[in-house]
């Protein structure tokens, strides 16, 4: 590929996937429930799914995990394919084309500690080795208003009492990014109404502004 690789373990090096355009990818086993609203972030190159709702079946509170250096080999194989692939007819393409997937499993991870619940419209950041989860609406339509973060290491949840006073509302629909070891929280519902607020949380001091 020619590109030097990240020396971030958080991010998926990119270029050494995808490099024909999407492609369909049919993990085998017990896959997770259909969802909406959920947050997923890669950490190790471990895609994470957490949360979300399905209209029938309602919200979620499970994590699932989904390998990504098995999708990396997935795809090496089928370039490797396509190479010696070529000249045969489409339909001995089609027929080899299932079996490239058969490594690729999703996994219900179990956790524990003080958990989220059952949780949609949140979002979740990591930072070094938490994962760190804010706002998301419950199954009674109330919103979340605790900060959550996850040892990504043993799979425990915290919820975290910032110091002092000053901390955003609990809302669903807003925006959550992570720079320079801060979460920053801007905008989403309270309450049904649309806010226009920036919040910033201080990791190592612990405390919101």
């Amino acid at each position: 590929m020619g590109e030097e690789r990240s020396e971030d373990p958080n991010r998926l090096e990119t270029g050494l996937t995808c490099t024909k355009g999407w492609m369909e990818l049919r993990p085998r086993g017990k896959l997770p429930e259909k969802r909406s609203h959920h947050s997923s972030i890669v950490y190790q190159n471990f895609l994470y799914v957490f949360g979300g709702e399905d209209s029938r079946e309602g919200k979620y509170g499970n994590l699932w995990r989904l390998n990504l250096d098995e999708f990396i080999e997935i795809e090496s194989k089928a370039d490797e394919d396509l190479g010696r692939e070529d000249g045969k007819d489409s339909e001995e393409e089609e027929t080899q084309s299932p079996t490239r997937d058969e490594k690729l499993h999703w996994r219900l991870i179990e956790t524990k500690g003080k958990q989220p619940g059952k949780l949609s419209h949140h979002q979740t950041q990591i930072i070094g080795d938490k994962m760190y989860l804010f706002g998301g609406m419950k199954n009674d339509a109330s919103n979340n208003k605790s900060l959550y973060s996850l040892d990504m290491s043993t799979f425990e949840w915290k919820i975290i009492e910032p110091a002092g006073g000053k901390k955003p509302e609990g809302r669903d629909d807003h925006t959550m990014v992570s720079s320079d070891g801060n979460l920053y929280v801007f905008g989403g519902f309270v309450e049904g109404k649309r806010m226009n607020d920036l919040y910033s949380y201080d990791i190592q001091a612990n405390t919101w502004e």
